[in-house]
């Protein structure tokens, strides 16, 4: 399966211990990953919804939490053995 740049990144960071989370507030609709966990403090990267999109679709990453006001991202075993190739 052919993944971007991008798309590898977020899939490595999340098997290296960053959470993927949305946030969908009244006025904003915002995602990002971080390191060690959301609200943990870590250091925090942007990811697009085009990202998070393609890797559901692809099957990469599925729902694991919706919270309100966020949901967060779990790898598949199909994203862990796309890292491994």
């Amino acid at each position: 399966m052919k993944l971007n740049k991008t798309q590898l990144d977020v899939l490595t960071r999340m098997a290296e211990g960053w959470e993927l989370g949305s946030f969908n507030g009244e006025c904003t609709n915002h995602n990002m990953i971080q390191y060690g966990g959301l609200g943990k403090g870590g250091i925090s990267v942007d990811v697009s919804n085009a990202t998070i999109l393609s890797l559901v679709k692809k099957g990469l990453i599925a729902t694991a939490a919706m919270r309100s006001p966020y949901s967060t991202w779990r790898l598949t075993d199909k994203g862990h053995h796309a890292i491994s190739q």
